[in-house]
């Protein structure tokens, strides 16, 4: 009899051609592999009796009469090797396998040594973490230090610059800066340009005290290209002159850069020293500049006047020393502040104006009186600022500046001839206490007014001269401080008497 077409397939118990059927019966056993879940494998590892799929598909094909192609599914089972990966599902099995191997032994480990791992594991956590930790509390500990450092500084340096005379401290270091004198440093003066123009020739800077004459020529010095030597007519003598002398020529010749020399009370120097300067100025070996508050006619020689000009500085404004007040007064509640832990004080406009005046156009007095005010209120803490009236009781006495010596003799005793010229004795008077108070000579005084007795009252009022005369011996005789009466007697006689020049007139046209 013919074979039956179809066979029934002892897997799946479908029906299938019997060509087809070695064919299903492979893909059938494979699909059944592949299904075969998680349990079952675990059973038949445990067991060890169970069939491998190929042994089990050998028994399929010989019970249907087949035989099995090796070659076949050994090509598969490695091409299954070589190509297949592990799926998502794997890994999820795997791991829950895992998961349940870590429970099974923590239920093993007594809870003691879980403990402690757990401990071990928090320990070197918690040093990992701990580096990190170190590094910036390191760097905070450095920044805390550098911060003290720059603290520590800043405090050294204030102590320092508080230390300096605030007259000293508040030097100005560029012409901008320089209040004052605005004819020869203002817009277009002539000291600007000539320094703007870095052609600086020599010349003398006569003025007061507490004007700048210092300050400016160190200005010069910071602005200009030429080297800069200063010295003082006080401690200087003919041989360092002579020192600074060769240095100036020796580096114009190696470098071509100029010297320029800042003499400091000049007229300090005797005429012998003066000399000196004459030939190296002659041959422009170097630049001298001169600072004197005495004049020039009476004490240089005139040979160096011939050789430099001469810049008259006037006393400074009270515009002018307000604004160096005004700074100085920054300076030194920065200094109370951050140094002394003190309040802030304050100057109230009149204030201002009193100090002003009262230094008569000296900023070193103005700046010396205000380091008064600062010591004054560093013990009193309570008030912080100052009117006119506590200054003014704080420098009752205050000795107006006269120099017997110098010009103001001269100028103080030319005003108060003409106060008595004018007839007004309050002017007369203000002029004698301002010479008195001085220390002028009283019968240097009282000569001159011998002479105005005659020249400018004569016919008038001939008692006059006699008067002055006997006055004179009355103070000859009664001697000091009571002869200012004396004085003040025969200054308002003269004032209050009618004036007549004729005597004067009459000799003046006859003189050769």
């Amino acid at each position: 009899m013919t074979q039956s077409k179809e066979e029934q397939c002892p897997i799946c118990s479908k029906s299938f051609p019997v060509s087809q059927l070695y064919k299903h019966v492979n893909s059938c056993l494979d699909n059944q592999e592949s299904k075969k879940s998680p349990s079952e494998e675990a059973s038949e590892d445990t067991s060890g009796k169970a069939e491998t799929p190929a042994s089990k598909k050998r028994n399929t094909l010989s019970a249907l009469g087949l035989k099995a192609d090796t070659s076949s599914s050994s090509q598969k089972k490695a091409k299954k090797t070589e190509t297949k990966k592990p799926s998502l599902t794997s890994k999820l099995l795997e791991q829950k396998r895992l998961q349940a191997e870590i429970r099974k032994r923590d239920k093993e480990i007594p809870l003691e040594e879980q403990f402690k791992a757990i401990a071990e594991d928090a320990m070197t956590q918690s040093r990992t973490q701990e580096k990190p930790l170190a590094n910036d509390i390191e760097e905070t500990k450095s920044q805390k230090e550098s911060k003290f450092l720059q603290k520590a500084k800043e405090i050294k340096e204030l102590k320092r610059q508080a230390s300096i005379p605030l007259a000293h401290r508040l030097r100005p270091k560029s012409l901008d800066d320089f209040f004052g004198q605005e004819k020869l440093v203002g817009e277009n003066g002539a000291l600007r340009n000539i320094i703007q123009a870095d052609i600086i020739p020599s010349f003398l800077l006569w003025g007061v005290p507490g004007i700048g004459k210092t300050s400016l020529a160190r200005i010069i010095a910071k602005t200009t290209s030429c080297k800069f030597v200063e010295l003082s007519g006080i401690d200087s003598n003919a041989k360092r002159l002579k020192e600074v002398f060769v240095q100036a020529e020796n580096h114009k010749n190696l470098s071509g850069q100029r010297t320029i020399l800042f003499l400091d009370e000049i007229h300090r120097f005797n005429k012998a020293v003066q000399d000196l300067l004459l030939p190296v100025i002659e041959k422009g070996t170097l630049t001298v500049i001169g600072a004197t508050t005495e004049n020039p006619s009476f004490n240089l020689n005139n040979a160096l006047l011939s050789r430099m000009h001469t810049f008259v500085m006037e006393p400074l404004t009270v515009d002018s020393l307000i604004k160096i007040l005004t700074r100085a007064l920054f300076e030194v509640n920065r200094v109370r502040k951050n140094l002394y832990g003190l309040h802030y004080i304050s100057l109230q406009k009149d204030a201002y104006h009193y100090i002003a005046e009262l230094c008569m156009g000296d900023s070193r007095v103005a700046l010396n009186i205000l380091e008064t005010i600062n010591a004054y209120l560093s013990a009193d803490k309570f008030k912080s600022t100052v009117n006119a009236d506590d200054e003014q009781t704080k420098k009752q006495g205050v000795i107006k500046f006269y120099d017997r010596n110098g010009d103001s003799h001269y100028d103080i005793i030319s005003a108060f001839h003409k106060s008595v010229r004018g007839s007004d004795p309050n002017a007369a008077m203000f002029y004698l206490v301002k010479m008195l108070s001085g220390g002028e000579d009283p019968l240097f005084i009282m000569r001159r007014m011998i002479v105005i007795a005659s020249e400018d009252i004569g016919l008038r009022d001939s008692s006059c001269l006699p008067f002055a005369i006997a006055a004179k011996e009355a103070l000859e005789f009664v001697g000091m401080p009571e002869g200012e009466i004396i004085l003040a007697h025969c200054a308002n006689k003269l004032a209050l008497a009618p004036k007549s020049t004729k005597s004067y007139r009459a000799l003046k046209p006859l003189r050769i």
